[in-house]
């Protein structure tokens, strides 16, 4: 099987604790030996000897779906296919923190641009490592390779790291605009959460509106079976065709009707026993009255 014969850039070389920055970007201590040793490795070295090594165009596609993204994703509901840029082809690095470095771009839409890119002296490339958490200094633990970026935190990395904002407390991607471009993004996510939470307030408003709307035509049935309409508490209610003084008048008059208390009767003494004690006169005048 033939070499490739995609553009190669030559070897790049950096040192991870001189970005060649003084306002802008974030320094990086590393334990030189640990990262040394790491980059040196079985595991990596047989990624770049078997062209595994790949890189992206930008950061996006790793601060999205990971250090080691899939071949293919799923994206707002569509099957998106990742293609890399370029791949590495030779990597190294000594105890002092010099990494080496050369990258053979792909023939691919993003490796053609990334290309056109390095030969305008534009951009360069950023690595995407990896730490052991609570350590410093930072102790890598793994080493995912490159991607081509505009303004990479290291400018030394340009061939002429993604090292930028960390997207969690142990990843660091070399890229100056990383920061921004993270806070941008989960804004924007946050933003949509929002929208969400707002359609579905509008939703319930509108189905309640709908549930009044309904109760208050079934309220304003007048009942013809001679039924009583109550309300929540159980008081009567006047129909809404009634005048406004007439429904106060009525409720008036239910509400004392229903939660007043009705009179005792005193016991009247048995028509036989009240006969025998009446006295002649009164039993007279009783039934001269009809009583």
């Amino acid at each position: 099987m033939g070499e490739s014969m995609g553009t190669k850039t030559g070897k790049i070389t950096y040192n991870v604790h001189d970005r060649g920055r003084n306002f802008t970007g974030k320094d990086r201590e590393f334990n030189l030996p640990a990262l040394s040793a790491l980059v040196n490795g079985r595991e990596v070295q047989e990624k770049v000897r078997n062209r595994d090594l790949t890189g992206f165009y930008g950061h996006w596609i790793r601060a999205r779906f990971g250090l080691t993204p899939p071949e293919s994703v799923v994206f707002d509901g569509r099957m998106v296919n990742i293609e890399p840029a370029f791949v590495t082809t030779h990597l190294e690095c000594d105890d002092k923190g010099n990494i080496t470095h050369e990258a053979e771009f792909l023939d691919t839409d993003s490796g053609s641009i990334a290309e056109r890119l390095f030969s305008s002296k534009q951009g360069g490339f950023s690595s995407a490592i990896h730490t052991l958490p609570r350590l410093s200094p930072s102790v890598p633990d793994i080493f995912a390779g490159f991607d081509y970026v505009f303004e990479p935190n290291y400018t030394t990395n340009r061939g002429y790291m993604f090292d930028s904002a960390a997207f969690d407390d142990q990843t660091f991607l070399d890229s100056v605009v990383q920061e921004w471009q993270l806070s941008n993004a989960m804004m924007r996510t946050l933003f949509d959460s929002m929208q969400a939470d707002s359609a579905l307030m509008m939703q319930t408003i509108e189905r309640l509106q709908e549930e009044n709307a309904e109760l208050m035509s079934i309220a304003s049935r007048v009942p013809g079976n001679g039924t009583t309409l109550l309300d929540s508490t159980g008081g009567f209610v006047a129909p809404l065709s009634v005048s406004s003084s007439a429904t106060a008048e009525f409720r008036a008059r239910a509400r004392s009707f229903s939660t007043g208390t009705l009179v005792e009767l005193e016991a009247l003494p048995d028509e036989q026993e009240a006969a025998a004690t009446e006295s002649p006169a009164r039993s007279l005048a009783r039934r001269a009255w009809g009583a």
